[in-house]
């Protein structure tokens, strides 16, 4: 869920599905669960993986720029 939902930083969280969610972080499949709140562990590496892919992504549109710059 992680790599899929993150790999493309303009999408993110979009395409979690909320059931994914509840069972996931839901105890037990509660019925009166809380609206799910991922750990903080978890939201840390979803937001460091979303920064990389924000960096990567400028340095593929630099090398692209780079590589059909007219000489």
């Amino acid at each position: 869920m992680v790599a899929a939902g993150n790999a493309v930083p303009f999408v993110g969280p979009l395409t979690i599905d909320s059931e994914i969610k509840k069972l996931l972080f839901c105890p037990d499949n509660a019925v009166n669960c809380l609206p799910p709140i991922p750990p903080e562990g978890f939201q840390l590496l979803v937001i460091s993986q979303n920064v990389v892919s924000i960096v990567l992504v400028f340095f593929i549109g630099l090398a692209l720029r780079n590589y059909f710059k007219i000489k």
